[in-house]
């Protein structure tokens, strides 16, 4: 199994360096000590990070 049942997270994620598998929630990788982005936190971005700024002043 590659996702979670309940909310579809990965259950394992690729190092960007070395491409070892490492557990959700580690913030380095086990391997090659690089370190590891969270998907889900950047799938879930505040409105205003990406929003152009004159349409955001609307």
């Amino acid at each position: 199994m590659r996702f979670c049942g309940q909310c579809a997270a990965p259950l394992e994620i690729a190092c960007p360096s070395c491409r070892a598998a490492n557990p959700p929630g580690h913030k380095f990788c086990g391997q090659c000590a690089a370190a590891l982005s969270n998907p889900i936190d950047s799938r879930f971005a505040s409105p205003e990070s990406y929003t152009p700024k004159h349409l955001a002043e609307q």
